[in-house]
């Protein structure tokens, strides 16, 4: 629960400021449409009106659902890249924690294309048949997956937010 509350406050910390409201209300809106053309792109003869056509409600909102929480961690960890030159303290190891939030998102967003058997074929063909027979299969683990792992790209960027060490500011 105290992860919650602090991840919470982070978030109306970051975007109580207009510039940060901004680059979130872009970059969710950018990763909507990066997550739709991903599919659209990666089936061949796929088009925007047939892709549309394809997915359902639950499709709908779970592009919205990753679009958020990307648009959020991109606007986070502006916050906190600005934070960190504020206090000149850019370390290693708060580089290290901000690669693995932003691989977090990076992972969450491709796996998010799961949501269509015909775009799992075509973007995970690399893993053979019974890499994307497995996806299509267990699609909503995948799912369920992709957005723990953006939550906690979240959290981890709210933490390194509230309990930053005195010494090396991470």
């Amino acid at each position: 629960m105290k992860y919650f509350t602090q991840t919470i406050e982070a978030i109306q910390t970051v975007l109580s400021d207009k510039r940060y409201l901004l680059g979130f209300v872009f970059f969710s809106s950018a990763f909507f449409v990066l997550i739709f053309q991903i599919q659209v792109i990666a089936t061949p003869g796929n088009s925007i009106s047939y892709q549309a056509d394809l997915l359902g409600y639950k499709d709908w909102l779970f592009f919205a659902a990753i679009s958020v929480l990307n648009g959020l961690f991109v606007a986070m960890e502006v916050y906190m890249t600005k934070f960190r030159n504020k206090t000149r303290a850019g370390s290693l190891a708060g580089t290290a924690i901000s690669g693995a939030g932003t691989l977090s998102g990076i992972v969450a967003t491709i796996f998010a294309a799961a949501t269509c058997s015909l775009c799992v074929s075509a973007i995970f063909s690399f893993l053979g048949a019974n890499g994307v027979i497995f996806l299509v299969e267990n699609r909503g683990l995948v799912v369920s997956l992709s957005l723990i792992l953006l939550i906690s790209a979240l959290v981890m960027t709210s933490r390194r937010l509230y309990t930053a060490c005195e010494t090396c500011r991470i």
